[in-house]
């Protein structure tokens, strides 16, 4: 198995652990000289900017191009950013310019302000995922604003100004921004277009409108200036951690994080979209978020070391300890208490129907044993309860639809076991209720000598109407009072 195709399932595994990757981004590259905010849209500025149209409606599907023909435009100056509309309704009555046109409109909350032809803009600075503003803008050049839902405290110093001429609208926006405009900057963004009433017959370029956590990214910078130096900020983090983690299991994870690197680079030169591209970048800066919890560890004077060293076996890389154990290792530190659990061996532990905090929570476990095949082996004592051990390797998921792999292990001991591939699907439209699936590999009594296992392991095809998620792994169902010895643990991708 490449080393780069195992870790590019487990960063965009990482990824989805946070909700669902955007499937849009928007970038903002800059102009020298800004638009001016007059309402037409006639400036320079606006011939360098990405021209967006790809609107869908409030189910989520795309936008029949002969219902509300918008362009969206926007750019920035190192100052502001500058946002340009343009659309067309199915019907505009007259609009009257108000005292107030061209500012935000002097009130508490959004009383009295309509979302009669109306566009809404949310900005996130920084994409916080949890700090927004909202600009709601008429057609009639009125506007009304919020930061998180206090409507005193939306930035006042705006513009605004909007053209009508029969259906169509023109408008332009410029929000200020001066310190967080540097190319490499990302914000959160939401789009959405009103007709008639309040969230009705509206039309978005992503959403949900007021979940900062879900906007799409919006790229300061162009698309190519952008990921140049996200690759380069990527780069920098791999060339530094290696400093701290020349060798071992943590360099391994670098070598990884480099190969993603490396074809994620590739993926953009061949024509890779630009949200894909994107998902990848974040994602290995996600994986190496696990790495700064090595190196978090290491300040800490906690040391975290394998116990798995198969110099036989070179396409498997274990990882000694997860990010989330990391964590709470330092958490225990910072208590003062004792590590109560042992951050060495290839295996996860999941007690079964028990509920609470642990349960489910993977913490590395067992104890190794003079006894064993070359000097690793685990062993797990005769427990009160039934046990699943989950395989602990660098990624939670080891097995992936549509591949073929190899898997061999020792073990001996007393009591039955059943060794099979854990198998996790949800409906075929995605989303929705996961089950568990038991693909088994081996059952047996435990043999009281070491015996190797081996075997083949053929991705079945899912139930009907289901899809397999990827998140899937080879466990080791232990009844109560087994007396459990593993050793040598691998698994392998084959070619095809």
């Amino acid at each position: 198995m490449k080393r780069h195709v195992a870790f590019a399932a487990a960063v965009l595994a990482a990824a989805a652990a946070h909700g669902a990757l955007a499937d849009k981004i928007v970038c903002v590259p800059r102009v020298e000289a800004a638009p001016k905010v007059d309402g037409v849209l006639d400036d320079d500025a606006w011939d360098k900017s990405e021209v967006r149209s790809d609107m869908v409606d409030a189910l989520g599907i795309p936008m029949p191009k002969s219902e509300y023909p918008t362009e969206l435009r926007i750019v920035q100056d190192g100052k502001r950013l500058y946002f340009a509309l343009k659309t067309t309704f199915k019907e505009l009555p007259p609009m009257a310019n108000v005292p107030y046109a061209g500012k935000l409109k002097p009130n508490r909350g959004n009383d009295g302000f309509t979302f009669n032809y109306c566009c809404e803009i949310f900005l996130d600075p920084g994409r916080t995922m949890s700090d927004h503003y909202q600009y709601l803008v008429r057609a009639d050049n009125t506007c009304a604003a919020h930061f998180k839902m206090d409507w005193t405290r939306a930035k006042q110093d705006i513009e605004v100004a909007s053209k009508t001429s029969g259906k169509t609208w023109a408008c332009e926006f410029s929000f200020p921004a001066s310190t967080q405009l540097e190319t490499g900057m990302l914000w959160g963004f939401f789009f959405s277009l009103n007709d008639i009433g309040h969230i009705l017959n509206f039309c978005y370029l992503s959403g949900p409108s007021n979940t900062p956590q879900l906007f799409a990214p919006m790229l300061i910078g162009s698309y190519a200036e952008w990921f140049a130096d996200a690759f380069a900020k990527l780069q920098k983090r791999i060339d530094g951690y290696r400093q701290t983690f020349p060798k071992g299991s943590t360099a391994q994870q670098l070598d990884y994080a480099q190969d993603a690197l490396d074809d994620t680079i590739k993926a953009l030169k061949a024509g890779m979209k630009p949200y894909e591209i994107f998902a990848r970048c974040r994602a290995n800066d996600n994986a190496l978020d696990r790495v700064d919890d090595q190196l978090e560890l290491v300040k800490a004077g906690l040391e975290v070391r394998t116990m798995i060293k198969d110099v036989d076996f070179n396409e498997w890389r274990w990882r000694a300890i997860d990010d989330r154990t990391a964590n709470e290792m330092l958490n225990i530190k910072a208590r003062g208490d004792n590590i109560y659990f042992d951050c060495r061996g290839p295996m996860m532990l999941m007690p079964m129907g028990r509920p609470g905090f642990r349960n489910g929570f993977p913490f590395p476990c067992g104890r190794p044993t003079l006894d064993a095949v070359k000097g690793t082996a685990l062993h797990y004592e005769p427990q009160k309860t039934d046990r699943l051990f989950f395989q602990h390797g660098p990624f939670y998921g080891t097995f992936h639809p549509g591949n073929r792999y190899r898997y061999e292990f020792w073990f001996k001991g007393k009591g039955p076991i059943t060794v099979q591939a854990e198998l996790r699907s949800i409906p075929a439209t995605g989303g929705g209720e996961t089950r568990h699936h038991g693909h088994k590999l081996d059952r047996r009594e435990l043999p009281a000598e070491w015996t190797k296992v081996e075997g083949v392991f053929e991705f079945p095809a899912p139930p009907p109407d289901r899809a397999w998620e990827t998140d899937n792994g080879l466990v080791f169902y232990v009844p109560a009072g087994t007396d459990f010895y593993l050793d040598e643990i691998k698994i392998w991708e084959l070619q095809p």
